[in-house]
């Protein structure tokens, strides 16, 4: 027996376009508009199925007509109306499942803290994709493509799903609406590319792992930084494993059917194991050493103070965002500003420093510091 959907708000949220886009890609042809309400579909020229799909969503009778229309599509497809509801409301999304693989979490739960950090990797793990769309680059510093952080903008978060614990981002894509001319592929949209860097660039990582560690040597990882791999799309896989201390980490897209794919991609799922994680945290640093972020920003507490009696210059450790992440960052600040160091450690107060952050063995330095900035607490009153 087939569940059948019966919640009115649910059927009153399906899109009519992704209705009709549905029917349309898989083969139903329109045989007749009823005024401006309704088109009616048939599953094929002399075919016995028709759908009475709605055009607007404000006719009163909308969601009795998407249930029609999902429970005739049920008999005709042989499948439930739940995964036929989840492909409609999907047919406009290259969806992303990012997926802990763990016993743990095989009733589909886990911790609300590692939820949060998941959610958050997930999200870097996409941008890395989205950054490396636009040019691939070994890193990519504070200041994101603007191409980028515009796509981000337009993903959302799907529903969680069992099997694991699974994260969903729904990555919207511009339709095909017409045929081009022959010999001449649509070119795919940003947003498109970005879903297919972030598949091309997990197998990439995950292939160059394996011959770094038969080999002996990162070189492997010269070649994936052209299909995307960057120090940041290492971080957000190893972050993920540091969130959610899983076995494994898959991740896979199920491509948008209102616009098929021009080429083959990689669809995944791509699945990276745990045993890699030192080897993406070596790339992830010498990617970074190669390229220190000039423009660098940290935001934190001063967690520790040092200067030799006598000298002009002290070194001050701020713990705080650098980089978008955590980290222990070390100062070496001329006088006034190693003074102001010390009062805002004293106070218990934020800074802000500015300057070029370089890893230098398993610390991070920020040199040519150009302002220590003291934040001013918030006015709770």
């Amino acid at each position: 027996m087939k569940a059948s959907i019966v919640d009115s708000s649910a059927l009153s949220a399906v899109s009519p376009l992704d209705l009709t886009t549905y029917l349309r890609i898989r083969g139903w042809l329109p045989v007749g508009q009823s005024g401006r309400s309704a088109m009616t579909w048939r599953s094929s020229p002399d075919g016995d199925y028709e759908v009475l799909a709605p055009l607007e969503p404000g006719i009163r009778d909308f969601a009795q007509r998407v249930a029609e229309a999902m429970a005739t599509l049920s008999i005709f497809e042989n499948r439930s109306q739940l995964d036929i509801y989840r492909d409609i409301n999907n047919a406009g999304y290259d969806l992303i499942r990012v997926r802990a693989i763990d016993p743990d979490y095989a009733q589909g739960t886990m911790p609300v803290s590692e939820a949060v950090v998941l959610v958050e990797r997930a999200r870097d793990l996409l941008l890395a994709a989205a950054c490396a769309a636009t040019r691939p680059r070994p890193v990519f510093h504070t200041r994101k493509p603007t191409a980028a952080t515009e796509y981000m903008r337009s993903v959302r978060m799907g529903q969680t799903e069992i099997g694991s614990f699974v994260v969903t981002l729904q990555s919207p894509v511009t339709p095909v609406l017409k045929e081009n001319l022959p010999g001449t592929p649509p070119e795919e949209p940003f947003e498109r590319r970005v879903t297919q860097t972030l598949t091309t660039a997990l197998t990439a990582m995950d292939q160059a792992s394996r011959e770094s560690a038969a080999r002996g040597t990162l070189s492997p990882f010269e070649n994936a930084q052209e299909k995307g791999v960057s120090a940041n799309l290492c971080e957000a896989i190893v972050g993920l494993y540091e969130a959610t201390r899983a076995n494994a980490i898959s991740v896979g897209v199920t491509w948008a059917s209102t616009r098929p794919l021009v080429q083959p991609s990689e669809s995944g799922p791509v699945t990276i194991y745990r045993d890699s994680l030192q080897i993406l945290k070596a790339v992830s640093d010498a990617f970074r050493a190669e390229r220190p972020d000039p423009e660098a920003e940290v935001l934190g507490y001063v967690v520790k103070l040092e200067r030799g009696e006598g000298a002009s210059i002290g070194t001050a450790t701020i713990f705080g965002l650098a980089g978008g992440y955590p980290r222990n960052v070390r100062l070496h600040l001329e006088s006034s500003d190693y003074d102001t160091a010390v009062e805002a450690h004293k106070d218990e107060q934020q800074v802000r420093a500015f300057g070029e952050l370089k890893k230098e063995g398993r610390s991070y330095v920020l040199r040519n510091v150009r302002a220590l900035l003291v934040e001013e607490p918030e006015d709770h009153e």
